[in-house]
């Protein structure tokens, strides 16, 4: 009787162990380095306590202010609502190094973080403006590069920037946040001259919104102004180094803000210019859609309030390469947390992704994915049969070889 009784005990105990891990929501973890210090006044033990107290709240705010928002213009909220609470984002810590100089103690730590509680309070400190944005504008002023060459024939194509190439890599991202972007090529020369007066730096604190309201179109306006191209010959390695430079401004008029980012310069040395030039072009595209996405997530994409698993699968794949380059393209979106393969038989793929977006922006995506130098397309769709099911079909232009 009492080994009965006790193998009952240890059932509903180990069933209790199930339930309960079973319960256990998943969290998305994230880790940063961080340094801190503190000075021994009493004894070792309590500046120790001190320390990592001092490089936890460093970890925690460098995490905030480099991976999550720009700026500091929420930092008293941030300071207020998340930092003086920095023990609700830790999950753990291990120190990498501990010194002494003098009376000072310095500690290096390795912090691993709550991601998705921080991305959910995080939200609710800058949710009201960041919902305010979604109809996007792109405009490109550049000039004729073939006014600035010294030594070569001039170029069939004399602007440096593709404006269609990175509009469309620009909106194969931002469709999965649900942003719409358009490429506004035809610019007035009222508008293109407050344009540029605005981007100039005695001129940023003091553009007068208003101006821009009735001559641009949707929410926000993304400008971007190429110039200043160079062609520098370097005799010593008898190549050519081609420089450019561009600055970007954000024209918010749901906001009323008006904000430029310090301009950057992109560089090439050939020896051959068309070469160089095609190199600096893929510079330059790669550079502005970068800035441009880090900007518009830190600054206006909605953190996720939520995760959803979603099964993928594919069939029509012909070369390895090919899925290859679909796969890590959908594990660069930000939106998505994790891709895992979970069956691979006769052609068919499956994967299970994890995504921070709704399902239906991840599937406007896949139908818009246009993968360069591949001679494929996708066409996706919902499972009618299946819940939270993706189907994609692959097809080529022409038999792959």
């Amino acid at each position: 009787m009492k080994v009965k009784y006790l193998l009952i005990l240890i059932f509903m105990f180990l069933y209790g162990v199930s339930i309960v891990s079973a319960a256990q929501p998943s969290v998305s973890e994230v880790s940063m380095v961080a340094r801190g210090s503190a000075v021994v006044i009493k004894d070792r033990a309590t500046a120790r306590q001190q320390a990592i107290a001092d490089t936890l709240n460093n970890a925690l705010d460098r995490y905030i202010h480099e991976k999550m928002v720009s700026g500091h213009e929420y930092d008293e909220l941030i300071n207020e609502q998340m930092l003086n609470h920095q023990d609700r984002y830790i999950l753990s810590y291990e120190i990498i190094s501990d010194r002494l100089l003098g009376d000072l103690l310095q500690l290096e730590l390795s912090v691993n973080f709550n991601k998705s509680l921080l991305q959910k309070d995080l939200a609710a400190i800058l949710k009201p403006e960041k919902r305010a944005v979604q109809d996007i504008r792109l405009i490109i002023t550049q000039e004729n590069i073939n006014d600035q060459l010294l030594y070569e024939p001039l170029l069939t194509q004399p602007v440096l920037l593709q404006p269609e190439e990175l509009a469309k890599r620009l909106n194969d991202e931002l469709t999965a946040y649900g942003f719409n972007l358009t490429l506004q090529q035809n610019i007035a020369d009222n508008l293109k001259e407050l344009l540029f007066a605005s981007i100039q730096p005695d001129n940023a604190s003091a553009v007068d919104m208003n101006q821009f309201q009735y001559l641009l179109p949707g929410d926000l306006t993304i400008y971007i102004e190429v110039k200043n191209f160079h062609e520098e010959r370097i005799y010593t390695v008898h190549k050519q180094l081609l420089t450019i430079e561009d600055t970007l401004a954000f024209i918010d008029l749901k906001n009323r803000t008006f904000v430029t980012l310090p301009a950057i310069i992109s560089k090439s040395l050939t020896d051959d210019l068309s070469s160089g030039i095609n190199v600096l072009s893929a510079k330059l595209v790669k550079k502005l859609k970068n800035r441009i996405m880090d900007y518009m997530l830190q600054k206006y994409a909605v953190f996720p309030e939520y995760e959803e698993e979603v099964t993928v699968t594919i069939s029509g794949f012909h070369r390895h390469q090919d899925y290859i380059y679909f796969r890590e393209a959908l594990e660069n979106l930000r939106t998505i947390k994790s891709v895992d393969l979970n069956a691979l038989s006769s052609g068919r793929i499956e994967l299970k992704v994890t995504t921070y977006a709704q399902i239906d922006l991840l599937l406007d995506w896949i139908n818009r994915f246009t993968p360069s130098g591949h001679n494929y397309q996708l066409q996706a769709g919902l499972s009618n049969g299946t819940a939270g099911t993706i189907l994609i079909k692959v097809e080529y232009a022409e038999a792959a070889n």
